[in-house]
C-alpha cells in the first residue's frame, strides 16, 4: 500500500473568472498507471482566503494550538516548583 495513496499535483492555474459555458482540454498520456490499477483525474477547484486544503489548515492551527497551550503548562507548572520549592522536599 503506497504512503500517499491520492494526491494533487497543480499543474496550471487560471488568475482570471472563468465564464460559464463549455471548454475543451487535451491530456497527453505520458505515465501509464494500468498496471498497477491506477487512475487518472482531471479536477477543477476554487481556492478560498485559507487556501484549497482548509480541513489540513484547521487541523494544523489546532494542533498547533494545543502544542502552545501544553508548553504554557509545563513551562507554569515548572516556574511553580521553583517558587514553592520547599512545599516539595
Amino acid at each position: 500500500m503506497p504512503s500517499l495513496p491520492t494526491f494533487l499535483k497543480l499543474w496550471a492555474r487560471v488568475e482570471g473568472k472563468l465564464v460559464k459555458g463549455s471548454y475543451a482540454i487535451h491530456i497527453d498520456n505520458k505515465f501509464n498507471v494500468e498496471r498497477f490499477n491506477g487512475r487518472k483525474y482531471f479536477v477543477l477547484r476554487s481556492n478560498n482566503v485559507v487556501g484549497t486544503n482548509v480541513v489540513f489548515a484547521l487541523i494544523s492551527v489546532l494542533f498547533g494550538g494545543l502544542c502552545g497551550l501544553f508548553l504554557i503548562f509545563l513551562l507554569g507548572m515548572n516556574y511553580y516548583k521553583d517558587k514553592h520549592r520547599d512545599k516539595f522536599e
